[in-house]
């Protein structure tokens, strides 16, 4: 479940709870409904049906619509790797939040028989509370989840040396990139082949 932490996400929250909470009373009281009174709950309940409709059927329109399938990729493939809330969500990449509280931004390509992970944001408020092996051992299982035969994992941009240090003993390659600006910036590469 993805927290809110906006005024726009809380309105949301608070519109969509009236219809959430009937949909729950009416699955409870589904098996109460027996009995000389059933009829008036019926009745109390669609009317309360009806009368949210007019606010939450546009609501739910417009989520529904805008749920793409490169949205409802990325969303599920976050959750691969171990993220717990999404603060951004885009058609191919994501802003959002480890289990340990890691901050990550990443993004997913697939192309042919070979995903890419490319990661271009990592932030950990503890030092050592980030486990790079367990998010790469996540992406592997992605990559066999979505039958691919090669997972490419990429650390974009990386000017930190430790981090650097770090993703070559890991078996990560340099792989220098020149931006239409004329920057030279620094990726690493990791490519493995994954067995079904």
């Amino acid at each position: 479940m993805v927290p809110c932490d906006t005024d726009e996400c809380r309105a949301f929250d608070q519109k969509m709870s009236g219809l959430i909470l009937s949909g729950f009373a009416a699955t409870l009281g589904g098996g109460a409904l027996t009995g000389p009174k059933v009829p008036l709950i019926l009745r109390n309940l669609i009317g309360v049906g009806l009368a949210t409709a007019p606010v939450t059927v546009p609501i739910v329109t417009d989520i529904i619509e805008n749920m793409t399938p490169g949205r409802a990729a990325t969303l599920s493939r976050a959750g691969s790797l171990g993220v717990s809330t999404i603060s951004k969500l885009g058609e191919s990449g994501f802003v959002g939040t480890l289990a340990n509280g890691v901050k990550i931004s990443a993004g997913f390509e697939k192309i042919g028989s070979t995903l890419g992970v490319n990661i271009s944001y990592i932030e950990s408020a503890v030092r050592g509370t980030f486990n790079f092996g367990k998010l790469e051992s996540n992406a592997v299982n992605l990559a066999k989840s979505e039958g691919v035969s090669t997972l490419v994992i990429r650390a974009v941009n990386v000017i930190n040396d430790k981090v650097a240090q770090f993703l070559t003993k890991a078996g990560y390659s340099a792989e220098k990139v020149v931006d239409k600006f004329g920057r030279e910036t620094v990726n690493y590469v990791k490519t493995i082949k994954v067995g079904q």
